[in-house]
């Protein structure tokens, strides 16, 4: 299943690296941990609010009043703007530290390409592999001709091999989920991505790749399922490969 991305958890796990000894702290880190600081409050207040909504519009539907909309996400304007002017202040990896976290802070399209094309003029940095799990949503971010003109500029670029493990897995992911295990097609994909995520050194993209390879070679259509085992309604013991060569509708379902 293709991750979802996550505007509350990607800026967090950003900067868990800079987490830091207070006696040695640089400014930039130092002016990183404040905007930290203010990112919790935003959401905080966000919380808030979103509380404080939920009850009016009880109130209201008790009333038999109209329901005002409720914001889905905080406002991170102000954050976004000073992210990006820390950037412009700081160089190299400094730079970078502000902007990833940025990328997830626009609202629209446009905002989102700047901070990405001010990223993009740090291809040296180590750690602008921590890009490489946003590249696959690009088209969503921006336009699809966008997510085509940066991978075109890090494939061009050619040294950032994290990044370009990214783009081998990204492109070949649709291939990988969508033909038959023992295909010519897949068994390509699956060598070429290997390949490049091989080369990349990237813990994360190799975890995800790992995963998807055991999704579909072990529970992808036409795969044989694992067995299941368990009671029936009238208390007796059963598993799913006694019902071998009929037709099975299993229906998983839970009280959340």
């Amino acid at each position: 299943m293709k991750h979802t991305r996550s505007w509350l958890a990607i800026p967090l796990l950003l900067c868990q690296a800079w987490a830091q000894d207070a006696a040695e702290v640089s400014p930039a880190k130092q002016r990183l941990q404040e905007l930290q600081t203010e990112y919790r409050q935003v959401i905080q207040t966000w919380q808030k609010q979103m509380q404080e909504a939920q009850k009016a519009s009880e109130t209201a539907k008790a009333d038999d009043k109209p329901v005002a909309a409720i914001s889905m996400r905080p406002d991170f304007s102000e954050l976004l703007k000073k992210h990006i002017a820390a950037a412009k202040e700081f160089s190299g990896d400094d730079a970078v530290s502000f902007l990833l976290p940025a990328m997830n802070m626009g609202e629209k399209p446009a905002e989102t390409r700047e901070v990405i094309d001010m990223l993009l003029a740090h291809l040296d940095s180590d750690k602008l592999g921590q890009l490489g799990a946003s590249l696959g949503y690009l088209d969503q971010m921006v336009d699809a001709d966008y997510a085509k003109e940066v991978m075109g500029k890090i494939e061009k670029h050619g040294k950032n091999l994290p990044l370009l493990g990214w783009i081998a897995f990204h492109r070949g992911e649709k291939t990988l989920r969508s033909e038959p295990v023992k295909s010519e097609a897949y068994v390509t994909a699956k060598a070429t991505v290997a390949a490049a995520i091989a080369k990349a050194g990237d813990k994360r993209l190799q975890s995800q790749f790992d995963e998807l390879v055991v999704e579909v070679e072990k529970f992808g259509i036409g795969m044989a399922a694992p067995e299941i085992t368990g009671v029936d309604l009238d208390g007796v013991a059963f598993k799913l490969s006694d019902y071998r060569g009929k037709v099975v509708f299993l229906d998983f379902w839970g009280d959340w």
